[in-house]
């Protein structure tokens, strides 16, 4: 059923009136009173603390710079490896010995055409810098960044 007021500036208001919405709110505890208060929870210094570490932003995003660093050394570390490549072919080839300039129309009982033969061809290379002073510099850079990540980790961890 709709009820309807009117208003001072002459808007009318209606609101739809359920039953079984009011009723499940008449059902419904108060949400803003307690009936019990919340239990005591003992709390040590240490567990305090460990908490405070665990969820404050600065060590988490430390311990995020760290991972990144981490991640930066492995990249930096890469031009130091080895690259290795593999590649492989295979086709069914026919070929045309008079399209090549040879001269098999002179020659009688000799085909124009050879094939179809089958043809595979397996290449594995590696690629070694020798000696690299710049990435080697890098490589170490990524190291002591990783270093100075961790000790601002601790140093947030200390702060907090």
């Amino acid at each position: 059923m709709w009820k309807c007021k009117g208003t001072q500036s002459g808007i009318r208001l209606c609101e739809r009136i359920s039953l079984p919405i009011l009723l499940a709110l008449a059902m419904m505890p108060s949400l803003g009173a307690q009936d019990t208060p919340p239990a005591a929870v003992s709390l040590s210094l240490s567990t305090a603390v460990d908490l405070a570490i665990k969820n404050n932003l600065r060590t988490l995003l430390a311990g995020q710079r760290v991972v990144e660093s981490e991640g930066t050394s492995g990249i930096l570390r890469s031009a130091l490896l080895p690259n290795i490549a593999a590649s492989s072919y295979q086709a069914s080839i026919t070929a045309n010995l008079a399209a090549m300039g040879l001269p098999v129309q002179d020659l009688r009982g000799f085909p124009v055409f050879v094939g179809p033969y089958n043809r595979f061809d397996a290449r594995l290379s590696v690629v070694q810098s020798v000696f690299d002073l710049g990435a080697i510099r890098r490589f170490q850079a990524g190291k002591m960044g990783i270093a100075l990540a961790e000790e601002d980790k601790n140093l947030a961890i200390q702060q907090v």
